[in-house]
């Protein structure tokens, strides 16, 4: 469903924030981490790029996979400082 509204408006917050959690709890990080990509390019939207930025798997492969996505988030969160967008809500922005 949400990658039909996606079709329709690729600009979708929602939709994007939607796909992204679903990825993620099927164990598609990767994935996930691309569509909130996709979704703070296409909208511009700081909760979507600090969702993003944040994104751990639900269940890491090893403690090195884990070690990995804790460095990616720190790499992403400091590429945030500094951005134009702002959070009004973020317990329901960011995931």
């Amino acid at each position: 469903a949400f990658e039909a509204v996606l079709r329709l408006d690729a600009r979708s917050i929602d939709a994007h924030a939607g796909l992204a959690k679903a990825l993620c709890w099927q164990g598609r990080p990767h994935d996930a981490a691309e569509v909130y990509a996709q979704g703070a390019a296409a909208s511009g939207d700081a909760g979507l790029a600090l969702s993003g930025a944040l994104l751990l798997p639900v269940l890491p492969e090893s403690r090195a996979d884990l070690d990995a996505w804790r460095a990616r988030s720190m790499s992403r969160l400091a590429a945030l400082e500094g951005i134009a967008g702002r959070v009004r809500d973020p317990l329901r922005e960011v995931d």
